[in-house]
């Protein structure tokens, strides 16, 4: 499961990121097959220690957004994909038209 950044947003003056686009995306090595969520997320004020802007990672946004979501949604969001690919590799209903 590939977690990426897709854009930040942040106040120009202080450079603090208020919120985060972010990609998870999944390929099945087997079947070729792939499957992506995208969204976007607002981050609370940071507390403590503030990273300055030009020092932040994609890790670091992406740890940022992990925390904020939560571990459940997390998992869900990856579960989502990987249930997605399962129902394209086996499909429950065809689709088509028989003339063509």
């Amino acid at each position: 499961m590939k977690w990426s950044i897709r854009n930040l947003d942040s106040d120009p003056e202080s450079g603090i990121v208020n919120k985060v686009y972010y990609q998870c995306y999944h390929k099945d090595e087997d079947s070729g097959i792939s499957q992506s969520v995208s969204g976007d997320h607002l981050l609370d004020e940071p507390s403590g220690t503030v990273v300055p802007y030009k020092d932040i990672t994609e890790e670091k946004a992406i740890e940022w957004l992990k925390a904020k979501i939560g571990e459940s949604n997390v998992e869900n969001i990856e579960d989502t994909i990987l249930s997605e690919i399962e129902k394209k590799k086996n499909p429950t209903v065809a689709n088509g038209k028989p003339w063509e």
